[in-house]
This record gives C-alpha cells, sequence and structure tokens, in this order.
C-alpha cells in the first residue's frame, strides 16, 4: 500500500514499500514552475530515493509542462541522476502530451542515460498502464 511522502503544489510523491515502488505524478501547476523551483522538487525526491531505496520508479509526467534548459539537464545527471542510480533497477517515465515538455524530457533522459550504467534502465511511456506493465507492478 502507497503512502504519500511529498506533496507540494507541482509534484506529489508516494511509495510503495510491498512493492519497492517511488511513484511521483506532476500537477498542470508545472506550468508555472521555473527551473529553479524544478530542482528544488527533483531534489526532494531524489532526497526520498535515497531515505527509502525503492528498486522501482514511476515518473507520471502527462501533465508536466516545464521545459526544462540544457543547464538543468545537466543538473539533474550531476546531482539527482547518480543518487537514483544507486538504488533504481528500473525507471518508467510517463511522458507528457505537450510537445516542449515531451522534447525537455527527452533531453533529460538522454543525458541521464549518459551517466548511468547498465544496472539502471530508464524507459519512456505514453501511458500509466504501459509503464506499471513494465515494471511489474500493475494492479497498483
Amino acid at each position: 500500500m502507497s503512502e504519500i511522502v511529498y506533496q507540494s503544489e507541482y509534484l506529489t510523491t508516494e511509495y510503495d514499500a510491498g512493492k519497492s515502488l517511488f511513484y511521483t505524478t506532476w500537477s498542470p501547476k508545472t506550468n508555472h514552475l521555473e527551473n529553479e523551483g524544478y530542482r528544488e522538487e527533483v531534489l526532494h525526491y531524489t532526497k526520498l530515493v535515497e531515505k527509502f531505496q525503492p528498486e522501482l520508479f514511476l515518473n507520471d509526467a502527462r501533465l508536466f509542462e516545464v521545459p526544462i534548459v540544457p543547464e538543468t539537464q545537466q543538473w539533474i545527471s550531476e546531482n539527482s541522476v547518480p543518487i537514483i542510480h544507486k538504488y533504481i533497477l528500473k525507471y518508467a517515465i510517463v511522458i507528457p502530451q505537450e510537445f516542449i515538455a515531451q522534447l525537455s524530457i527527452d533531453q533529460t533522459t538522454d543525458e541521464a542515460e549518459r551517466v548511468i550504467t547498465e544496472k539502471s534502465i530508464i524507459k519512456q511511456f505514453t501511458s500509466i498502464l504501459e509503464a506499471k506493465i513494465w515494471l511489474g507492478v500493475l494492479g497498483s
């Protein structure tokens, strides 16, 4: 059973210890989120990954609308990805429909994949159902 471990106007983070699943959901209010605020949200969930040490991560970014600038993409690769990579075996991201946000997510994922090794797997999806099937947590 999952419990909310962090919530802001932009992001809700849940953890399901039984499934070793970390689940983030971005709100439509991200259209007002600046890159510095986005970095703060990433730091929040990075610290929680370090605390709970889940093996699976489902990032629901369907409503995400922040264009992530290249400097922030690199910052994520340096400050979040190495920590998350210690614990996460499978990272599923459900991509946004908005083109610029989707492009930003693609570029951020590409940057993250340059940092990690084969231990951690990142995969993008267009639906929550597909992501849950791939993670092996359907029904959660």
